[in-house]
């Protein structure tokens, strides 16, 4: 077909077309048929798309540069106005899970949200975005809400990426209830398997071959790359799709993976249990606070020799509070005053790094730190070392977003995940919700150790979420073989997830696959000193960030587009401190096992190697 410079029309076998540059913008058959290679326009003709599998789209809106990103017209002078033109569709793909309307365990099915670009802007990349903790949200599958408006100059939110070209899909993992686990439970106490499964790898992998049949319509062209991003929940839904359905991305960035989820969600309740059994109830923030700054101190000069207010390797940090003068209180042998610990509270912040263990106990640090081996008896010891602890100087209270997991109340993301294992509601907190009964913090009464005991409870969430919802399987050699690639990373100072089961992962894949030579081919893992949760740093430090952004995720996935598509296999990685930080620091992050090592010069901008 001849290029033309207007808009005409023109009809070959029996279709009429509707062209301009050489481009098919439009197409429609007598039959009712489209012709393959057309493309759609952002109308509500984008709802007769037949995406099979009880999947519907429910609604078409385009958005004009400068149009307010809203559904229902917003008061005058406010709303996220557009930067670029825009076509939101949601989706909902069922069968959900029928019951009584309103209660947490009733779905219509998967709530998806596609933004795409203008035609001429698409750079034909798809970027699916991971969720964090439950995820869910009445607003992807409103008709009067936008659940992924998050600002839109930010290039990790779907918006901003979706101005910067890529084709952006997000979901609310098959459920309406936000940030609680009580979906995962049916009116009659049992377990709700259908939508536990949507969240664990049904709602990613539904979305991301809806997200492609959209696009394929709407542009005539199937995406060239599609690449998966995620943090925490995020990061372990990239798992799960590089293990499950490797055919769905070529690139997975996955940040601190919640892996395996049947043992690390219950983990996260350890700190409040150790507490509750060893000093009656929360140590207080001043004192914990206190200690962690303590073992900072004591680890965070290991690197250059000079303070650098965070550990750049906690795994080489034994840094033991009870036989600390200096924090421990007169009365327990200690030179402090205020705020100390006492014999009892030191001890507790120990067990609290060391991680679960089956009768409560831990060894001092200078035997083992808690960066050992989990799930087998410790040499000459009677218990099993079950899960990981945080790291030594990693905020256990007072994070600013999610308050620290031995803050005042427990985190409840391991209180719903607890009462699941149980099938008891009454283990939650009361924002768990069920027809039978509600929370009620009975994770209070847990022992260490014996029937009904948070050992117990350990054991059986492992037994019943392994096949349903872990994505720890180290085989991913049909993701390899269709030459797919996985970057991983984790912050050392990660207040939710210990690093230790990244790297337990991640040494587990090189096990099956031959080796680190072997893994580095399809799989990378970057330990990022100092870091927090899916964020730049704990607060007061100063880390080096790749991009020199408030988080790593944009330059780590342009790390991740030159691998898959350029084979630029990534080597050590650049990282600067956020804009503003004193001092500046200049320093790579290292592929694993590889470690940052100090060469000399400036101690914050000097020679630093990976070796």
């Amino acid at each position: 077909m001849a290029r033309v410079l207007l808009k005409q029309s023109l009809t070959m076998n029996g279709c009429i077309f509707t062209v301009g540059c050489g481009i098919a913008l439009s197409a429609a058959c007598a039959d009712g048929s489209r012709p393959a290679g057309a493309r759609r326009i952002c109308d509500d003709n984008l709802k007769s798309l037949d995406l099979g599998r009880d999947t519907k789209v429910t609604l078409v809106r385009a958005f004009k540069q400068g149009d307010p990103l809203a559904l229902v017209n917003p008061a005058p002078g406010t709303g996220v106005p557009a930067r670029a033109d825009l076509c939101l569709v949601k989706m909902t793909v069922g069968p959900g899970n029928p019951g009584p309307a309103g209660a947490p365990s009733t779905s219509a099915g998967i709530g998806i949200e596609v933004w795409l670009p203008a035609h001429a802007n698409w750079n034909q990349r798809y970027r699916a975005l991971g969720g964090g903790g439950w995820q869910g949200g009445p607003a992807f599958t409103s008709l009067t809400e936008i659940a992924s408006l998050s600002p839109a100059d930010d290039p990790d939110g779907p918006i901003g990426a979706a101005i910067d070209g890529f084709v952006v899909s997000a979901t609310d993992a098959g459920h309406s209830i936000a940030g609680e686990g009580s979906f995962a439970m049916n009116p009659d106490g049992s377990l709700n398997e259908a939508l536990l499964r949507d969240f664990a790898e049904r709602a990613v992998h539904e979305m991301a071959r809806e997200t492609k049949a959209v696009i394929t319509a709407y542009y005539g062209i199937s995406p060239k790359y599609s690449y998966f991003t995620g943090c925490s929940s995020g990061g372990r839904q990239g798992l799960m799709e590089v293990q499950r359905h490797p055919e769905d991305f070529d690139g997975v960035l996955a940040g601190a993976p919640a892996v395996p989820m049947g043992v690390l969600a219950v983990a996260d309740l350890w700190p409040q249990i150790v507490m509750q059994q060893d000093v009656g109830g929360p140590i207080a923030a001043a004192k914990l606070a206190a200690v962690t700054a303590a073992a900072n101190a004591a680890c965070d000069r290991a690197l250059t020799g000079q303070p650098d207010g965070y550990i750049s390797d906690p795994g080489a940090c034994a840094y033991d509070p009870t036989l600390d003068a200096s924090l421990l209180c007169v009365s327990d042998g200690g030179t402090n005053t205020k705020p100390c610990l006492t014999g009892a509270e030191a001890t507790a912040v120990d067990k609290i790094w060391y991680g679960p263990t089956s009768d409560g106990t831990a060894p001092p640090p200078s035997t083992d730190n808690g960066f050992g081996a989990v799930g087998a008896p410790a040499p000459n010891q009677p218990w099993v070392h079950s899960w990981f602890g945080l790291s030594r100087g990693a905020l256990l209270v007072d994070q600013p977003f999610w308050g620290g997991l031995a803050g005042p109340t427990p985190f409840t993301i391991a209180t719903d995940h607890l009462a699941l294992a149980l099938g008891d509601a009454s283990f939650a907190q009361p924002n768990f919700v069920n027809e039978q009964g509600n929370g009620q913090g009975r994770w209070r009464t847990l022992q260490y150790a014996g029937p009904g005991s948070f050992a117990t409870a350990m054991s059986a969430s492992r037994e019943r979420f392994h096949d349903l919802a872990d994505s720890d399987n180290p085989d991913i050699t049909v993701f390899r073989d269709r030459g797919g690639k996985l970057l991983m990373w984790h912050g050392t100072a990660d207040t939710l997830i210990p690093i230790q089961g990244s790297v337990r992962y991640y040494e587990s894949v090189a096990a099956r696959l031959g080796g680190y030579i072997e893994a580095q081919k399809v799989a990378r893992l970057y330990l990022g000193p100092g870091l927090d949760h899916c964020v730049a740093a704990v607060p007061g430090t100063n880390p080096p960030v790749p991009g020199g952004r408030f988080g790593p995720g944009m330059a780590l996935l342009k790390v991740l587009e030159r691998w898959v598509e350029d084979g630029d296999e990534p080597g050590e990685i650049a990282a600067v401190s956020v804009p503003g930080a004193t001092p500046t620091r200049a320093r790579p992050w290292c592929p694993y096992p590889k470690a940052l090592k100090y060469v000399g010069g400036d101690v914050n901008t000097g020679e630093f190697t990976c070796e």
